[in-house]
């Protein structure tokens, strides 16, 4: 039997966003923070994720496409998150998401120190 994932979601955030795109913004936020411990995707002063468009609506099936297009869209937006789509040649439909406050720098032992952009 395969697991059941859970969904989790700030109110904060549901209330500005909508409870989808708050969960959306959530596992991005893990994603990311997951490229960080492992010092992956690190560009241009943050560290990146990237999903195909089939991988999130695989993570949200219970909901339309649609739904979860304009969710992610909501959040580009309003400045929840930044995309950045490369030439479909590269990776297919595939686009990168970093969050605007979230940034990381490599301190001086080779650990990632999380601070929020100020």
């Amino acid at each position: 039997m395969d697991a059941i994932p859970e969904y989790s979601f700030r109110p904060m955030d549901a209330k500005k966003y909508g409870i989808l795109a708050a969960c959306i913004l959530i596992l991005i936020e893990r994603s990311i923070e997951l490229n960080a411990v492992n010092y992956d995707h690190y560009y241009n002063g943050t560290h990146w994720t990237l999903f195909h468009d089939e991988t999130l609506f695989k993570h949200f099936w219970f909901v339309s496409k649609e739904e979860v297009k304009d969710s992610v869209q909501r959040l580009i937006d309003l400045s929840a998150v930044i995309k950045w789509e490369l030439s479909p040649t590269l990776l297919g439909e595939t686009d990168w998401y970093a969050i605007p406050r979230l940034f990381y720098r490599e301190a001086s032992n080779k650990s990632m120190e999380f601070f929020l952009k100020q």
